[in-house]
């Protein structure tokens, strides 16, 4: 498989640490080309060093060379007035390790924050800007299981404000030891509510396969990593051995990840196609870059394909739905996505790691879906408790009633969803989401590999894609 981009370039809807795991290096400085502020800059960086120089002579204290340089790298990032790019400190470089492990404790979720300093400068200023955004819970984790949801905001964490914390700062107060607890403030439309959440070891996810009704394929994308080409491509044979006759899928709730990944699954299905439309700096020689497939492909174009979306399905994730979408590819079935269509690389700098936005990405059709997302096919909404339904369902967690019932009821079957929905239900709650609810919590008590792949009991978007590809 060939690759696309020059460099590892990672797209991740959150911006709290964007690392790729591949080449990271940033260009040579010959490999630069020099900008009409060549002079200006020069002269800032002499000025810089005649002040540290006096500084480093005549002040009575003594200079921290690790943090003057952390600080002017920050003050850099934050000239940009990007709220994606931003200079990660050494003391939040920790996180990077955890991520790339993928296993930490925690509540489970991907979070975005735009930069705090970029919102501090804007002539007008949105509440929602200060406020901890979820892009997506991991499947199977604590928030995922009391039901925190994809563009959730949370506003307090053990009831300290969120505004000055960045989405790092934030991801830490969330870490801690298995077994504690932490208390986080959400809001979700115009209702605000507290829920206490016990903090486990959370391992991220990658890929998840399995065949449904003996002849469709199916293939959950978590997020995409290096690896996630190989996986992908590993997972799909082993599937088209079984004589599956078309595929779903799943990219609901990934946040992104390597670009690469993305556009190296979107070329097995596509034959000399147009996958992606990127536009970098305009002062850069060859700034319009257009992404084609290679001419061979895995399966031939009869071969059906459903991709799953919602409103956690971001970034890289928006990529393979773009491509595959404007070239008739595969039928879009679920929800908006989330809409983030620029692309930030990140480096080692110092002690600590640099990010900044490098290019602005289109759709084949040059769509641009920044802060817009991208429309499905077929809408199916996902299920919600509404505003006015949220007190009961604060009530539900106060009270452990969900836990409970689970303690009481062991064994997970229909028919004791069904129940749990009935002894709880007062014609005042969404009932289907009153059902995922304690379905969470069923397979949140599951060993991973003994969780059902899929559910085409409670599971609308899936239910109409084996509908579609059964037709």
């Amino acid at each position: 498989m060939n690759k696309f981009i020059k460099f590892t370039i990672i797209l991740i809807i959150t911006p709290s640490i964007l690392f790729a795991n591949g080449n990271t290096e940033p260009k040579k400085q010959t490999d630069i080309v020099p900008s009409v502020n060549t002079q200006v800059i020069q002269e800032n960086i002499n000025n810089i060093g005649y002040l540290y120089q006096i500084i480093d002579a005549l002040s009575i204290n003594e200079i921290d060379n690790d943090k003057a340089l952390e600080g002017m790298a920050t003050g850099l990032l934050n000239s940009l007035g990007d709220e994606y790019s931003f200079y990660v400190s050494s003391e939040d470089s920790k996180e990077y390790e955890e991520q790339s492990s993928g296993l930490y404790v925690g509540i489970g979720t991907y979070l975005t924050k735009k930069n705090p300093k970029v919102v501090d400068e804007k002539d007008e200023k949105d509440d929602y800007d200060y406020f901890i955004k979820i892009s997506s819970p991991f499947p199977g984790g604590p928030a995922d299981r009391a039901g925190l949801k994809a563009n959730d905001y949370i506003t307090h964490i053990d009831g300290e404000p969120v505004d000055n914390l960045s989405a790092t700062e934030a991801s830490l107060k969330l870490r801690g030891e298995p077994n504690t607890e932490v208390t986080v403030t959400v809001l979700r439309g115009k209702t605000s509510f507290d829920i206490t959440l016990r903090r486990e070891m959370v391992e991220t996810p990658t890929t998840l396969k399995t065949v449904i009704n003996n002849h469709i394929g199916y293939i959950q994308i978590y997020q995409f990593s290096t690896i996630t080409t190989d996986q992908f491509i590993e997972d799909f044979k082993e599937l088209l051995s079984l004589n599956i006759d078309s595929l779903i899928i799943d990219l609901r709730n990934n946040r992104g990840g390597i670009v690469d990944s993305a556009l190296n699954i979107a070329d097995l299905f596509l034959s000399e196609d147009t996958i992606l439309i990127t536009k970098q700096k305009e002062t850069l020689q060859n700034n319009i870059q257009i992404t084609k497939a290679n001419k061979n492909t895995m399966v031939k174009d009869s071969f059906k394909l459903v991709l799953l979306a919602n409103g956690g399905t971001a970034s890289s994730s928006e990529i393979l739905t773009g491509a595959l979408k404007d070239n008739n590819r595969a039928l879009i079935i679920g929800s908006k996505t989330f809409g983030k269509g620029i692309m930030q690389q990140s480096f080692p700098f110092g002690k600590g790691f640099v990010q900044f936005t490098i290019a602005h990405y289109l759709t084949p059709n040059s769509i641009d879906i920044h802060e817009v997302g991208i429309e499905p096919d077929i809408l199916i909404e996902e299920e919600i408790f509404e505003d006015e339904e949220i007190p009961i369902f604060e009530e539900l967690m106060e009270t452990n009633k969900v836990s409970d019932f689970v303690d009481n009821n062991p064994e997970y079957t229909h028919e004791n969803l069904e129940k749990f929905a009935d002894e709880i239900n007062n014609d005042k709650l969404n009932r289907d989401a009153l059902l995922l609810l304690v379905r969470n919590e069923y397979l949140s008590r599951m060993n991973f590999d003994d969780r059902p792949v899929y559910d085409l009991y409670l599971d609308k978007a899936l239910v109409e894609a084996v509908k579609q590809l059964e037709k």
